[in-house]
């Protein structure tokens, strides 16, 4: 097994219970990892429509994570 391996065998279960904790927040994305977050199911082309967001700031959190 490679060093760096990941085992993702989980990965639906595992966003299934990230979507309700989100869904049981505000609705309203306000914290950087909220973002990050908003912008990651983005990108696997699984977006969180319950939360409202300004993309631009989405976006800006993401750039400064992957940054970091």
């Amino acid at each position: 097994m490679a060093k760096n391996y990941v085992d993702r065998s989980h990965d639906e279960e595992i966003i299934d219970i990230m979507r309700s904790v989100m869904d049981n927040g505000t609705g309203k994305a306000e914290t950087v990892n909220e973002h990050i977050l908003i912008k990651l199911m983005q990108l696997r082309r699984t977006p969180m429509t319950s939360f409202t967001f300004n993309q631009s700031r989405v976006d800006f959190c993401y750039n400064r994570w992957r940054g970091d």
